[in-house]
């Protein structure tokens, strides 16, 4: 059967809707879509009056099976107007007159249209399946973070077709796409997925293990120099700096001592941090903080504060040894250990001597402290005297007659170049006379011993008789 035969072609009408009137929205377009979902697609089929089909339809090109719908009609020939199309699951309700396929292809399309179908009308259900999204590139952990009291990015952004990669820092908390961060230093798990939409459906969650590793800081030791006190003691000061605005490490309990109690530059001082507190104004997990073990600092000789004390003599003794001594019991001690730290110096006014004085007098010593090994250098100045040494005078006087010339008294005693003088009495008086008796009588002589540089004066006195 030819076209010709055909009194009217079959034209199929289709809209993305429920209304089934025939109005402006129908249309001979196959309507299209690419999300997802369930569609109904409403359909009419009608015969035109104008058109005719251009040639029949054979066996091979139509197959029509009224159970299950007409599901695809490969090449099928449409008028010469219009491009063939297809419904993805076409329902034509009524029931067919014919089912013997040679029958079937002495038909038109048209005829078999016609003969077994009616209410030509109806609708189609076409799923779009839900496609799968791809994670392209997975979140990478950020390497080496170390806590600087900001916000840093935990991982790498990952990529992802068709869906976007979203985070969480739990597993079954809220997914969001933008890029986990933290600040405090610890460990995270970051959980990441790619978040499907309308049409693609997202991915299982997946984690990843991220560490912002605390902030080293090592803390600095400061030992006080101090003077020499015979002990170890030290007084430590430790500091850290967190380099983070707002926030910072007090450290105190931390004690020192010397390595020995002598007076040195630069010693090294051993911190005892058993007592350590440190307090952190933020968290102190974000730190760790390494203390000092040593430092240096300075023991600086103390002064010396000395006396010196020489007790006098008496001309022709034997000199004494100044004495020296320091104001505690510290430099006494050590001072005692050294030969030769002390020098004296004798003064006689203004004049330094170059030996220790021998002639009576009243002089000075001045007293030198060197060399010391925990005390500054000193020096102390003491008056002393040498006394005038005491003489002892022996008077002998022989007596004469009146007719005799007088005797010289006999003086033993005194000093090489003493002055001497004789005074004659009456015995039993004490009017001197002018001179040497010349008549009979009892007399007494007394001499007088002047002093010397070195020796004291004297007197003496002696009985004699001038006879007739």
């Amino acid at each position: 059967m030819t076209a010709t035969d055909v009194e009217t072609a079959p034209d199929f009408y289709v809209q993305d809707g429920e209304d089934i009137a025939i109005s402006d929205k129908w249309t001979t377009a196959v309507p299209e879509e690419s999300a997802v979902g369930e569609y109904k697609v409403w359909y009419y089929v009608y015969f035109s009056e104008t058109a005719a089909a251009d040639e029949p339809v054979d066996a091979e090109t139509v197959v029509l099976d009224p159970t299950a719908g007409m599901q695809q009609l490969p090449n099928m020939k449409r008028l010469p107007d219009s491009e063939p199309f297809l419904i993805g699951t076409l329902e034509l309700h009524g029931e067919s007159e014919e089912s013997d396929q040679e029958e079937v292809a002495a038909k038109s399309f048209i005829e078999l249209i016609r003969e077994n179908y009616t209410n030509t009308e109806g609708f189609v259900t076409s799923k779009i399946a839900e496609g799968q999204a791809e994670l392209t590139k997975a979140p990478a952990a950020a390497e080496n973070l170390t806590y600087n009291g900001k916000a840093q990015a935990l991982v790498t952004a990952g990529e992802a077709a068709n869906g976007t990669v979203v985070y969480s820092l739990t597993a079954d908390g809220e997914f969001t796409a933008e890029v986990p961060t933290a600040s405090d230093a610890g460990k995270y798990t970051v959980y990441y997925k790619v978040s499907g939409n309308a049409n693609y459906v997202g991915t299982e969650a997946e984690s990843i293990e991220v560490t912002i590793a605390a902030k080293a800081i090592t803390a600095t030791a400061k030992a006080d120099d101090k003077d020499y006190d015979g002990t170890t003691d030290a007084n430590v000061t430790v500091t850290a700096d967190t380099g983070i605005e707002g926030e910072t490490i007090t450290i105190s309990g931390v004690t020192g001592a010397f390595a020995d109690a002598n007076a040195g530059a630069d010693k090294a001082v051993k911190l005892d941090t058993a007592k350590a507190e440190i307090t952190v104004t933020g968290k102190a997990s974000n730190y760790e903080i390494t203390l000092p073990t040593e430092t240096k600092a300075t023991i600086t000789k103390a002064e010396a504060k000395i006396t010196v004390a020489l007790d006098g003599w008496t001309y022709d003794d034997k000199a004494n040894t100044p004495a020296v001594s320091g104001d505690n019991t510290l430099f006494n001690a050590e001072l005692g250990t050294k030969e030769n730290a002390v020098t004296y110096t004798y003064f006689k006014g203004e004049e330094q001597l170059k030996d220790v004085p021998t002639d009576a007098g009243t002089y000075t010593v001045k007293a030198t402290v060197t060399g010391m090994d925990n005390f500054t250098d000193a020096s102390a100045e003491a008056a002393f005297t040498i006394a005038k040494a005491p003489i002892t005078l022996a008077l002998t006087m022989t007596g004469w007659t009146e007719s005799d010339k007088a005797s010289e008294p006999n003086l033993t005693g005194a000093p090489d170049g003493a002055s001497v003088t004789y005074t004659y009495y009456a015995k039993g008086s004490d009017k001197a006379l002018e001179s040497a008796p010349t008549t009979a009588g009892d007399y007494t002589v007394k001499a007088v011993v002047g002093e010397t540089a070195n020796y004291l004066g004297g007197t003496a006195s002696a009985d004699f008789d001038v006879l007739y």
